[in-house]
């Protein structure tokens, strides 16, 4: 009976340890998915920011004032260097 009631022990145990092992390695991998994603969307950010910079720089100089006096050309001003 003691031996019975070790073993049902030892399986209990061993249970939750590869469970606890289990809900760790999944949860190592939802990082390493969520790394992915982040980095899928930074390439694509980035790429975003080039357009802007780009587009920035072909922009006409009066639209360039134009939004310097609203407050966005120091913002595309900082795109458009990293573009080039």
């Amino acid at each position: 009976m003691k031996l019975d009631r070790y073993h049902a022990q030892a399986n209990e145990q061993e249970y939750h340890a590869l469970r606890a092992r289990l809900l760790e390695g999944n949860y190592i991998h939802q990082m390493f998915v969520r790394l992915d994603q982040l980095e899928r969307d930074y390439r694509e950010l980035h790429h975003d920011c080039e357009q802007a910079g780009e587009v920035w720089a072909r922009c006409p100089p009066r639209l360039k004032q134009q939004l310097h006096d609203c407050g966005l050309g120091e913002l595309l001003d900082r795109l458009a260097t990293r573009a080039v």
